[in-house]
Order: structure tokens, then sequence, then C-alpha cells
């Protein structure tokens, strides 16, 4: 059996997260591999682990801010990246790890410096837009590791980000996959009985937005979409879905200012992060994407449920309307352009839905599991 080490750069459990737990779960479940993580500290993504029983290692806090870096926070990724990669060789000695994997941008050159020192091959799985151009360049830069043997991206878009010619043929893409059969089957009964959703008239219209709230996933353009929907006269709600780290909790009172601001408060509703998504999906008519991303699982979830997906018309956002068919996108942060497009896909429903719901029995699991299984055992240092 060969050990994989994979290191997750965050503790909550968010798209990314999820698709690491996913990964672990399909290569454990081969019998081939045993799966050991490290991950920052204590809280969510923990507490799934040790439900597991999945052995873990904390390196310690590793955030960073968003966006573009400045001095200082450069001088503390510096400083982590020692610390952390000498923390991690002890590890990776210590468990007799054969295979190291990681998502997390952070530790992508951890992962490479690593390997590279313990002899270990690396895989990374990008998930990320990189919108910092040191960072772009430095990814793309250590890509050319020798202990680099494989980066898979989950979009064209993210892989299109390595611009070193030595690492294109380590790419591959390979879209997330979803639990389709857990989020086509979801039960609205209860959920109709909860607000917003028991106010519901057969003119109203729910536009979904699940995803951590922050300002990178841009819940303001979901408010501004409501209050646009609305002076068109469609009986518009919105539904965000998520919780905020303790840092971003005053993005929260700042969308709650924006509504009250634009006479929409009663129309915007904050369900916090829930287990029961698949449920609430089947009161959802459009789920909205406004942000940057590499390939939404949110958008994958929405498709099973037979909801179309209304995405902005940058990145793999884009990207995944255009391969799913499952809806349309719309101006980069242009709250009326984002209304139009949601009125034209509440039109074509049918249709997109249907499209949608096939692209996502098309990325289930059983087909990706073995994809993953195929990659992970051809890897040799």
């Amino acid at each position: 059996m060969r050990k994989v080490l994979l290191i997750e750069t965050a503790s909550v459990i968010n798209g990314g997260q999820k698709m690491s737990l996913l990964v672990s779960d399909m290569l454990v479940k081969t019998g081939k591999f045993d799966v050991i993580w490290v991950i920052p500290e204590e809280g969510l993504l923990a507490d799934e682990l040790k439900q597991r029983s999945t052995k873990y290692y904390l390196l310690g806090n590793t955030d960073l801010p968003a966006g573009v870096k400045g001095r200082s926070t450069i001088i503390k990724y510096g400083r982590l990246t020692i610390s952390s990669t000498l923390r991690l060789n002890l590890i990776i000695k210590r468990e007799k790890i054969n295979i190291i994997y990681t998502p997390g941008p952070a530790a992508l050159p951890w992962a490479a410096i690593c390997g590279a020192i313990m002899h270990r091959p690396v895989i990374w799985h990008l998930h990320h837009t990189f919108i910092d151009g040191p960072t772009k360049k430095l990814i793309s830069f250590i890509a050319g590791f020798r202990s680099v043997k494989k980066i898979i991206a989950v979009s064209n878009f993210v892989g299109s980000q390595i611009i070193r010619e030595n690492s294109i043929s380590k790419m591959q893409v390979l879209y997330n996959p979803v639990d389709y059969n857990k989020y086509s089957s979801g039960d609205r009964t209860n959920i109709l009985l909860q607000q917003p959703f028991s106010f519901a008239t057969n003119a109203s219209v729910f536009i979904g937005h699940i995803a951590l709230i922050e300002p990178e996933k841009r819940q303001e353009t979901t408010v501004r979409v409501v209050e646009a929907l609305r002076k068109k006269g469609y009986d518009a709600f919105g539904v965000i879905i998520g919780k905020a780290k303790p840092e971003n909790e005053q993005y929260i009172t700042e969308l709650k200012n924006t509504a009250v601001n634009s006479g929409i408060t009663p129309y915007i509703y904050y369900l916090g992060f829930r287990h029961d998504v698949q449920d609430i999906l089947r009161c959802i008519d459009i789920e909205i994407i406004p942000s940057i991303e590499g390939f939404p699982l949110a958008g994958l979830e929405a498709c099973s449920a037979g909801v179309p997906v209304v995405t902005c018309d940058v990145g793999g956002a884009k990207e995944f309307v255009e391969v799913s068919g499952s809806g349309c996108y719309f101006r980069f942060d242009d709250s009326d352009d984002a209304a139009v497009k949601i009125i034209e896909c509440m039109k074509n429903r049918k249709q997109y839905s249907e499209n949608g719901q096939r692209f996502a029995l098309h990325n289930g699991y059983d087909c990706y599991s073995e994809k993953l299984r195929l990659l992970f055992e051809q890897i040799e240092y």
C-alpha cells in the first residue's frame, strides 16, 4: 500500500476542502492507498477527518490574504515556507510517505520543495485562479521542478495559468466531479415550510448563492441582482447559503447595509452553513455564481438538481456554463446584465435544466474515481 501525504491549507470546509475529502476517500476506497493529512489547525475539517478515523498532523496557521500580495505578505510567506517545509519533511520521513499531493495554492511550492529534498513524486491539484501576477509567476516556475510529476487542473482555464513550457506535458484536465445521486434526490418538503420559501407564490423567483461569505465570492452582486429584478417587476428573493470566517464578519454587515439602502432587506435571506443543500436546491430557481472560479462545485450541485446556472463571464465559471450548457453568463460585476440573463434562463429553464443534469451525470463519482486511481498508480519519482 502506498502512502499519500495530503497537504491542505485551510481548516474550514468549502469547495476546495470538499474536493480534498473526496479525493482522499476515493483513494482509500481503492485499497491501494493510505492517505495522511496535514492541516493548519483544529476545526470543521479536523472533525471530518476524525469521523473517518483519518490520521492528520497540524502545521499551524497558514492564513494569507487573498488577492494581490504586498511586501509584508511576501515576507510572511517566506517564513512560512521555511518552517512548513522543515515540518513537512519530518512528517514525510516519519510516515514513509510515497506520494505528496496538494491542492492548496500556498502549499504548491512547499510540496515541490519537499519532493525535491526527499525524492518523492508530487501531484498538484489546481482549483484556483491566481489574480496576483507574482504568485502566478512563482507557481509557473515551481511547476517545472522535477519533483512535480503531474498537475491536475479542474478546467482548461485553470491549467492555462501554468505558462512554463516544460510543464505542459504534466498537465491533465479533470473537471470536478459531483455526487449526482445525492444532489438529484433532494426533498423539498421541509424546506418549503421555512423562510423565505414559505412566502412563495407562483410568481416568486429564488436566486441561490452557495459559497463562503467573503468579498471574493461577490455576494454583493447577488444582492444587487435581486434589486434589479424587483425593479423589473419580478418577485425575486436572494438566498445566500454559507458562513463567513471571523475576519469577514464585517462583510456581512456591509451586505446587509447594501440591502437596507436599496430597500430590499425583506427579500435577502442568509441561511448560514447548511447540511441540507440538496433539499434547498429543490426550491431554488436559479443558482448564481458571480465570482472568479476554477470550476465551481456549486454549479455541478445545482446541475444535478436540475437548477439552471448563471455565472460571470470570467475564467472557469464561464467555461463551466459553456461545457455544461446549463445556463448563461453575464458581464463580470454587472448586476443589470445578470438580471437580464436570469430572465433569459427562466424562459429556457427546461432546456438548461436537462443539459445540466446530463453533464452532472456524466461527471459522477464512479468515472472520476477510476481516472484518479489510474493517475496515482502511474506516478513514480
